[in-house]
């Protein structure tokens, strides 16, 4: 804080300093606001401070700020919200901005284009350093159209509208935009889909466009507290927030959950993790309910084979199986261009056909031999640990075997053989094109990757190898939610 004196000399200034200032004294407070008395042009804002309570006087268009100290907060808080929201190259930054609130005056009455040209200059060079594109969003006279550059509306599909933006029409925000990028046009709205992915221990929201790309991200935990408070209660308030920022017209929330989803009711048929109170739930009804928009719900594994479908590795395949390696397995089958649902939406259960029936592992689900019992990474931390080796987790494994460890070696590739030789019998059920593999493990291209495509190749029929790929998946954490929104549009 800055005192009566100029100097910070002490922590905070005592009300009886503040009387003894000189008239024309510059004095910085800070206090919880007490109560606020609009006037109009002018509005009295009463200050808390610990002493007692201290008036103020704001008025309309009267502000100090230096245009250098908008354009390096402008810059700052692009190179903030970029990193919360881990933006990648090609995403969309949307920017609703009010020059007249920077000057001090209200929203729309005090127009300032030096205000916006400073601001514009703080964002606009951190996003084109990051390959991020900007959307500028115009005012309610423009009826908040968007100015970004031609080609991004033309690679998205936006509809172009014929207006130029103006200081009253539009705003100075919109106009500097305007004239500085190389071929501007206007679009009505930036169309977006709500995407959320509830995972046993977090959920994760994001923007999805049409071309599922993710403009935003948010995540928060959902076992924060022992999962005392329901995961759904979570999750709305998660939802509440994520849609208080300023966000595109929705067309819907798509959700991708944990657990064994009746994608026709979007209700939790049945789990075999420990999350309590989730069977039952009924996620698509109570978010409709909550936000008033078209729900749809699927299971998380489908989701990420969906989210590959159409924008990841697995992009123009019909035919595809994909199976996540963690904790569990989780796994969702395409053919013929089609997800496998079956009756309930239940279909794509991979972790839990019968690999082992007569003499294998007792599994979570009160079943023996259960596929993820030998094929999930914690199986495979499991027979390392029975080996006697010293193996906390999957990551020390493949560790060791990077580093050439025999004994290490001959375990994980018993572990890739029991994996491929789950594969084999789906290959010769599904006669796929892909085999799509996820999860943390997937990104081992020499150790996992390769050695199982070739050992499922060698244990199938040679009709079925034909033209046969084995592929990490791509889209990471991201493959949930935009899967999700894919199988809203399919709806």
């Amino acid at each position: 804080m800055e005192f009566i004196t100029g100097l910070k000399q002490q922590e905070e200034a005592e009300l009886e300093d503040l009387l003894k200032a000189e008239e024309g004294t510059t004095i910085i407070l800070e206090g919880a606001v007490h109560s606020i008395r609009d006037m109009g042009e002018i509005a009295f804002v009463i200050l808390r401070k610990r002493e007692g309570l201290i008036q103020t006087v704001w008025e309309e268009g009267k502000t100090d700020m230096e245009l250098s100290e908008i354009r390096e907060q402008a810059a700052r808080a692009a190179e903030e919200v970029c990193a919360a929201a881990k933006l990648r190259v090609g995403d969309l930054f949307v920017v609703g901005c009010s020059s007249s609130e920077m000057v001090g005056a209200r929203i729309g009455k005090g127009s300032s284009l030096e205000a916006a040209q400073a601001a514009f200059a703080g964002i606009y060079p951190v996003l084109q350093e990051r390959g991020i594109e900007l959307a500028v969003q115009c005012c309610e006279h423009l009826n908040r159209a968007l100015v970004v550059e031609r080609d991004v509306a033309e690679a998205h599909g936006f509809e172009i509208v014929n207006a130029i933006p103006q200081l009253h029409a539009g705003g100075s925000f919109a106009m500097t935009a305007w004239a500085n990028f190389k071929d501007p046009v206007l679009v009505e709205t930036i169309v977006a889909d709500a995407g959320v992915d509830i995972g046993g221990t977090a959920v994760k929201l994001g923007l999805v466009d049409e071309n599922g790309r993710v403009l935003r991200r948010a995540e928060r935990s959902v076992s924060f507290d022992g999962y005392k408070t329901p995961i759904l209660d979570t999750v709305q308030a998660a939802i509440h927030e994520f849609l208080t920022a300023d966000a595109p017209r929705l067309e819907g929330i798509a959700v991708s959950a944990t657990g064994q989803i009746d994608s026709r009711r979007g209700v939790v048929a049945g789990t075999c993790g420990n999350f309590p109170g989730w069977i039952g739930v009924d996620i698509k009804g109570t978010l409709e309910r909550a936000f008033g928009l078209p729900v749809t719900v699927a299971n998380d594994a489908n989701c990420m084979l969906l989210g590959e479908v159409w924008a990841g590795a697995a992009k123009g395949c019909t035919d595809v199986i994909g199976v996540t390696l963690g904790t569990g397995v989780g796994g969702g089958i395409l053919t013929g261009g089609r997800l496998l649902e079956g009756a309930r939406g239940l279909g794509g259960e991979l972790g839990h056909f019968r690999l082992h029936a007569l003499d294998g592992v007792a599994c979570t689900c009160g079943a023996i031999g259960c596929y993820e019992r030998y094929a999930a990474t914690t199986a495979l931390v499991r027979s390392a640990q029975a080996a006697g080796l010293d193996a906390p987790d999957g990551r020390a494994i493949f560790e060791a075997a990077a580093a050439g460890d025999a004994r290490t070696l001959a375990v994980l590739n018993g572990w890739i053989n029991e994996i491929a030789q789950g594969l084999a019998g789906l290959v010769h059920i599904f006669n796929p094109q892909l085999i799509l593999i996820g999860g943390g493990v997937s990104a081992q291209q020499a150790l996992l990757i390769d050695p199982l495509a070739a050992q499922v190749r060698k244990s199938i029929m040679p009709a079925f190898a034909e033209g046969l790929e084995v592929r990490a998946a791509a889209l990471q954490n991201d493959a949930g939610l935009v899967g999700a929104v894919y199988y809203f549009k399919q709806q």
